[in-house]
C-alpha cells in the first residue's frame, strides 16, 4: 500500500502499523472505544453511532482494503490514542494512471483533544 511499514515518533507519538502492533481483538476493541459520537460527529454518515465488535471488524475490514492503517500510541505511557489513515487518491474518472497523490486523516480519542496531538501528527 502507501506506507507499508512506515514507523515514526514525534516528541509526544509513536507511529507505526496497527497490524504489528496489535492483534485483531485489541483492533476491534479500540475502534468500539475510539468511534464515538464526539469522534465521528464530523465524519461521513455511515461511520457515525455506536459500535460493537461486528462492526468494529467490519470497519477494520473495509479500511484495510483501501488504506494503510497506522496506531498512533502516546510516546510517554505506551497508549494506543489515535489512527492515522493514508489512502491512495483517487485518480480523475477516465484515467489509467496511478494516483500520485496520498490522502490522510487521522482520529484522536476525544480525550485527547485540545493538546495540539493533532498538528503534531
Amino acid at each position: 500500500m502507501v506506507v507499508d511499514g512506515c514507523r515514526f515518533e514525534t516528541e509526544r507519538l509513536l507511529v507505526g502499523p496497527w497490524h504489528e502492533e496489535l492483534d485483531d481483538g485489541a483492533r476491534a476493541a479500540l475502534v468500539v472505544e475510539l468511534l464515538s459520537p464526539a469522534v465521528t460527529a464530523g465524519l461521513p454518515p455511515d461511520w457515525a453511532g455506536a459500535y460493537d465488535t461486528a462492526r468494529a471488524t467490519r470497519w477494520i475490514r473495509d479500511r484495510d482494503v483501501e488504506s494503510d492503517v497506522m496506531l498512533v500510541l502516546d510516546r510517554a505511557s505506551r497508549i494506543p490514542i489515535g489512527l492515522l489513515i493514508v489512502s491512495p487518491a483517487v485518480s480523475p474518472a477516465g484515467s489509467t494512471a496511478e494516483p500520485t497523490e496520498s490522502m490522510v486523516g487521522y482520529l484522536l480519542s476525544a480525550d485527547h483533544w485540545g493538546r495540539g496531538l493533532a498538528t503534531e501528527l
